[in-house]
């Protein structure tokens, strides 16, 4: 079995598919490091490692996961200190 190292500290978990294969999988931001990481899952309750995205600032609270742009895709927002939201947009085939 193979381990996942995540983010540490104050995280926000949210199961989902995010990549349009019907496998759950994790996001979590963590306060301290201003990180947002994606694990995809593999259906089989094992997860790959996390793809890290640096956050400008410091996420207050939330991960959501929905299409913001329209295009069929599952995007993550993730709120952000100064009352604002960063939206990564899904750019995968």
């Amino acid at each position: 079995m193979a381990e996942v190292h995540l983010p540490s500290l104050e995280l926000q978990l949210l199961g989902g598919p995010d990549n349009n294969d019907e496998n759950r999988d994790i996001v979590t931001a963590d306060y301290t490091s201003k990180r947002l990481a994606v694990s995809l899952g593999n259906g089989a309750g094992k997860f790959q490692s996390p793809v890290i995205f640096d956050l400008a600032d410091h996420p207050q609270g939330g991960v959501a996961v929905g299409d913001f742009n329209g295009d069929g895709k599952p995007d993550v927002a993730v709120s952000v200190a100064g009352r604002k939201v960063a939206i990564f947009l899904n750019t995968t085939q």
